[in-house]
């Protein structure tokens, strides 16, 4: 081929490149209506004439920057994909679209919005009501050839009753959401009751199966989905790795109820994969086997949890929250509490490594148990854990079996033999504020304050300051106030230049001092987790009238604590756990939200019991 021929293909190239350019700068992104009660023209205009169909509202979105508004509603999915068959009928999203849920039907800006309140449901329960045998294998279905991309977006809905029963193939996995070279955003998402459950083998993710794929979570909350081998509310395998922040997964399940096997009650972390989750709450999740709440696994897996509770959690062998194996767990300022591994037999009430060395910076483990030995964390077959900073409590807090030696610093370790002044480790009452209470910061006095050790303190890797720099030294603490602060009645004896940071997830000092400003106002509140009762604080620029309510993980009201006027200013009010009826309500995660003419803002509450 000649160079003028070659130049005039470019050519051609170029003109072709551009022309598509141009058709898609110039095409109208435009709003797409979708409401279940709409009755005037269902053309998907405006909330009059919205469809009533969310599909018709997909098939609608053409143009790079569509988005779907979707209004409080039941809606199922209407087209078969990757199969023939009603089971095989999903949604799926697709690049450069946003599907937006919570919606009442009638507002003109997406930020009028309330997705607590307006729920839009994606249901799979296409066929006999609450039997699931007919019901969809996914909610929401993003195959490999999607390739979908962060521009895909699903926020505000709720994912429900999806059935992956099937028995080969991508039936077996990912009720909620299936995503295979897909990686779009997920914000503000509730998955609640799905199932993986056609395998005790190959059954893994029932909420959401992530493979190839690291999509960006938000917001979401993980409630009773079940997965038949691993991973009851999640599942990330060969090279997914997902960010997650601000999550919440409770009372998800690994395994099928009378089998042998079953891991990794909320999570499985396996063959490569890296994900990242930040401030996620792990509660009252189990499995039959390993790992009540994660199971991790792989030679190159190398998951991060980031100001993460594992609490509750049980499982019938092998780690009552956490199971490691042939990887690199690293957890930096995560509360570990009150979980089990309850067979005679059971090893590792909070924690069990086989061959497996995870890192572990600035942590709470207390109140585990396990039937037989290392009610905290159990290592064995060469699994050496570097702790760092942490307070361990427990007369069998660590175990370790067959050429398995932890590497134990800067922590206060109740269990005797572990204090040295070489390894700068002691044995004291760290001075908690209400342990049983689940309040774990610190006292005056406590013997943990300023003694831990600065070089340890790790890189910010879940950005918890929100300022791009995930190589600078973490920020905050558990609470998100400052994680050095100097405690000038308390003599420095751990190691760098003052301000030392302290053992343990909370640095002492006056924590509303540094809770960041949002919309005007600051919101924070003492202790959480808590039992039975916390204060919330609040201030206030300037005087106005402001609400502040409790809703639980699914959106609905709770209690109303304040509708009035206040003046500027610091104001607290104390929640007791009671509804608007006065009763007392279960454990588990709530959220505050307060309310003024300025904006809102939202702290997310743990209640222990």
């Amino acid at each position: 081929m000649s160079g003028y021929a070659r130049i005039a293909i470019l050519l051609l190239a170029v003109s072709a490149a551009a022309l598509v350019l141009f058709a898609c700068e110039t095409a109208q992104a435009t709003t797409i209506y979708v409401n279940d009660d709409a009755t005037g023209t269902n053309d998907g205009s405006s909330w009059e004439d919205a469809f009533t169909d969310l599909q018709d509202g997909l098939d609608a979105a053409v143009a790079v920057g569509d988005e779907v508004w979707v209004a409080a509603g039941t809606y199922y999915p209407s087209v078969e994909i990757g199969g023939v068959g009603d089971r095989f009928m999903s949604f799926q999203l697709k690049n450069g679209m946003a599907v937006y849920g919570g919606f009442a039907g009638g507002e003109t800006l997406l930020e009028e919005r309330d997705w607590e309140t307006n729920v839009t449901i994606l249901s799979a329960d296409i066929g006999i009501p609450d039997d699931n045998a007919d019901n969809c294998y996914h909610v929401v279905y993003n195959p490999e050839d999607s390739y979908l991309d962060e521009t895909a977006v699903l926020d505000g809905v709720t994912l429900t009753r999806g059935n992956a029963s099937g028995t080969s193939g991508d039936t077996r996995r990912g009720g909620g959401m299936y995503n295979e070279d897909a990686s779009p955003t997920v914000a503000n998402c509730a998955f609640l009751d799905n199932d993986a459950t056609g395998s005790t083998s190959y059954s893994y993710g029932g909420g959401m199966f992530n493979y190839y794929s690291s999509p960006q979570v938000t917001n979401c909350t993980f409630t009773d989905n079940t997965a038949g081998k691993a991973g009851g509310a999640m599942s990330n395998s060969f090279a997914a790795s997902p960010t997650v922040i601000d999550c919440l997964f409770e009372g998800n399940f690994g395994g099928l109820e009378g089998s042998g096997n079953g891991d990794g009650g909320a999570l499985y972390n396996g063959n490569s994969c890296s994900p990242v989750f930040v401030r996620c709450d792990f509660l009252n999740n189990g499995a039959n086997y390993n790992g009540g709440a994660s199971y991790n696994s792989g030679d190159t897996s190398f998951p991060y949890f980031i100001s993460c509770s594992f609490i509750g959690n049980s499982v019938r062998m092998y780690g009552g929250a956490i199971y490691n194996t042939n990887e690199t767990t690293t957890m930096i300022q995560c509360t570990v509490i009150d979980n089990e591994a309850t067979a005679g037999n059971a090893h590792g009430g909070a924690m069990y490594n086989f061959a497996a060395s995870p890192v572990l910076t600035n942590c709470v483990f207390c109140g585990n148990d396990s039937g037989c030995v290392g009610e905290g964390i159990y290592s064995y077959q060469h699994s050496d854990p570097v702790i760092t900073n942490c307070i361990l409590m427990g007369n069998d807090v660590l175990y370790s079996a067959f050429s398995s030696e932890p590497v134990v610093t800067y922590c206060n370790v109740e269990q005797p033999g572990f204090e040295d002044p070489a390894d700068h480790n002691i044995s004291e009452d760290p001075l908690f504020v209400d342990a049983a209470g689940g309040d774990f910061e610190l006292q005056s006095g406590s013997p943990c304050i300023d003694a831990a050790n600065n070089d340890a303190l790790p890189a910010d890797i879940g950005d918890l300051d929100d300022d791009g720099d995930v190589l600078e030294e973490i920020p905050f603490d558990f609470f998100g106030n400052d994680r050095r602060i100097d405690d000038s009645d308390t003599p420095d004896t751990g190691n760098g230049t003052a301000p030392i940071v302290d053992m343990g997830v909370h640095e002492f000092g006056d924590p509303f001092s540094s809770v960041p400003d949002v919309g005007g106002f600051r919101l924070a509140s003492f202790p959480n987790p808590f039992n039975p009762h916390t204060t919330i604080m609040f201030s206030l620029p300037q005087p106005g009238r402001v609400s502040l309510n409790i809703y639980d993980c699914r959106g609905r009201l709770v209690k109303t604590l304040l509708d009035s006027r206040r003046t500027a200013g610091h104001h607290e009010v104390v929640w007791t756990s009671e509804d608007q009826g006065g009763e007392r309500v279960a454990s588990g995660v709530y959220f505050c939200v307060l309310r003024s003419d300025r904006g809102a803002s939202v702290n997310k509450l743990v209640l222990l019991k």
